[in-house]
Order: structure tokens, then C-alpha cells, then sequence
């Protein structure tokens, strides 16, 4: 039987609007503090990341629709690029050098999974298509046990040159879906537009491969830190400002991903929240509440809505 826990929450937020609160928990996991303002360029710096948990990348190459040219040295630089990018704001909101864990076949290529599809690039449409790949990817794996490093999946596709959409999104539990270009290379990060909409959108739709909501930035974050990634941050990624919320890190911080030991992650959890209530201090609303669980928590997360149609500006 799972322990019971329970506690008190005050959490001070600038703007209080169709509130939803999320518990962030797990068994255990360090939280250290850092000085580092989180500014420099990833791709300047060379980062290790000790991961126990590797996120699967596979390359899903339907029968008439061949692999982009140079893929597996592009995919690699922009992976390691990303993980720098997230690692860096781990980092700057307390959490350590951590990332997300990458398959490594030497120090800077990524191991990508080739699977070649079923079928032609038709059966894969943006609308539904998704779901149609996740069959067949989690067949291979279950035929190729050896090739499955975590519960996390990010998987690309080959443009189709004939027009014809194809998934890119995530789809929730772990997975994340992406349109492989040429263009898509780091050296065009900040020169071709295309690179930045589509390496950008990789790195946001991996947030939602990684379990994170869409969430926006505060005013005075966008004035020293630029745009959120999971707001409009694919439209801005290696352009212009863009980083990893404290929010979006304190989700990541619990994710399997990010965890430095191997461990049980995404069960059952059960959790009330009891009493909550907002008051206005200063130029804050303050959220208050009791909660109870049966897991324990290590942060309490309040995101607000302000208009309750789009999650893309909800704030935290």
C-alpha cells in the first residue's frame, strides 16, 4: 500500500485566471543550485550528461519516400544541440547539469534508429498518421528489444517532396513526431529561416515528447530571457531569444530522461487537492491549498489561462 502524504502550498503568481495546479512528484531526486545565468550559445560548449534513460530517435522512412540527404550528421548536430539548450536551463533554475539522456554511438554522433516503413508516405498523414507510425515503431521494438533505450520517442520522417503532410506533433506519452528537411542543419540556425521553424519546432515538439504543456513566459522573463519554448519558441529557436521555462524544468526534473538512476516512473498516482483559495498581495495573487497523495511531491506547479481558449499562453 503507497503511503499517504499530504501538506500545505503557498505559491505567489502574477496573475490568477481559470487556475490549474500541477503536482510535480517522485520518489527521489536531487535538486542543485547553480549561479550560472544560463546565456551562453549551447553550440559553443561541449556538455556531458549522465542520463540512465536514453530518448529513442528513430528515422521512419516510408517505401516511396527515401532518407534526406546527410540525415544522420544533421540529426546528430541538432540533438546535441537541443540537449545543450535544455541542459543550460536546467541548470539556471537550480537543477544541475542534467539533460535528457541521448542513444551514443562515439562522443558527437547520435544512434538513430532506421526503421523502414510498411508502407508509402500516403499512409502517414499529418492527420492520423502518427498513430499508424507508433504501430509499426513499437513492433520493431518489441521484435528488437535490444533497441529500446526508455518510454520516450522521437521520431522524424522524410519530407514529402510531393506536398503531402506528415506527422508532427506530440502526441502525449511520450512521443514525439518530426519532419526531417535539408535545410535543418545548425549552421543555418539564424541565416535560413526554414532551419529555425523546423529545428525550433523539432525542439518544441520534444518537449511534448518529454511530457511538457504548452506554457508561456512571464513579462519580466521575456524581457531578459526572450520567448518560451513551449509557447512560440519554434518560431524563434537559434534566432532570436528563446529558452526553458522554470516550469517546463521542474516537470523535467522528475522526467525519466533527466534521472541519474535507474528507477520505476509513470505509475499510478493518485492525488486530492483539498482546499485552494487565491488572494491578491502587492502586485501578486497568492495561491493557497492543501493537498493529499500518495507519492510524494517536490513541486506544486499553478498555470493560468488568461482567455481558457489556447493553452499556448498559459502562464505559470
Amino acid at each position: 500500500m503507497k503511503r499517504k502524504h499530504s501538506g500545505m502550498l503557498r505559491l505567489p503568481v502574477a496573475l490568477l485566471l481559470l487556475p490549474a495546479l500541477l503536482f510535480v512528484a517522485c520518489d527521489s531526486n536531487g535538486v542543485s543550485s547553480s549561479n550560472d545565468d544560463g546565456t551562453g550559445d549551447p553550440s559553443e560548449e561541449e556538455r556531458k550528461y549522465t542520463s540512465a534513460y536514453q530518448l529513442n530517435v528513430v528515422y521512419f522512412v516510408p517505401t516511396d519516400n527515401p532518407p534526406k540527404q546527410n540525415y544522420e550528421e544533421r540529426i546528430s548536430e541538432i540533438l546535441l544541440h537541443v540537449q545543450s539548450f535544455y541542459g543550460k536551463y536546467m541548470k539556471r533554475w537550480g537543477y544541475g547539469e542534467r539533460s535528457f539522456g541521448l542513444p551514443m554511438e562515439n562522443s558527437s554522433t547520435v544512434d538513430i534508429t532506421r526503421i523502414n516503413a510498411d508502407g508509402p508516405a500516403s499512409d502517414y498523414p499529418y492527420e492520423g498518421g502518427g498513430s499508424a507510425v507508433k504501430e509499426e515503431v513499437q513492433a520493431y521494438m518489441e521484435a528488437n528489444p535490444e533497441a529500446k533505450n526508455s518510454d520516450h520517442y522521437l521520431v522524424l520522417l522524410p519530407e514529402n517532396e510531393d506536398g503531402a503532410g506528415a506527422p508532427y506533433y506530440g502526441l502525449g506519452q511520450g512521443w514525439a513526431f518530426a519532419t526531417d528537411y535539408e535545410v535543418m542543419d545548425v549552421d543555418n540556425l539564424g541565416r535560413e529561416r526554414d532551419a529555425t521553424v523546423y529545428i525550433g519546432g523539432l525542439a518544441h515538439e520534444l518537449g511534448h515528447g518529454l511530457l511538457l504543456p504548452h506554457t508561456t513566459h512571464h513579462a519580466s522573463e521575456n524581457e531578459r530571457l526572450g520567448m518560451a519554448l513551449m509557447d512560440a519558441g519554434n518560431s524563434t529557436y537559434g534566432d532570436a531569444p528563446t529558452f526553458l521555462t522554470k516550469r517546463s524544468a521542474a516537470i523535467l526534473n522528475v522526467g525519466q530522461l533527466f534521472s541519474e538512476t535507474k528507477g520505476e516512473f509513470y505509475g499510478s498516482a493518485r492525488a486530492r487537492l483539498k482546499r485552494i483559495h487565491g488572494t491578491v498581495e502587492g502586485d501578486n495573487v497568492v495561491v493557497e491549498g492543501t493537498y493529499e497523495t500518495d507519492v510524494p511531491v517536490s513541486e506544486a506547479i499553478v498555470y493560468q489561462d488568461p482567455e481558457g481558449r489556447s493553452n499556448y499562453n498559459a502562464m505559470g
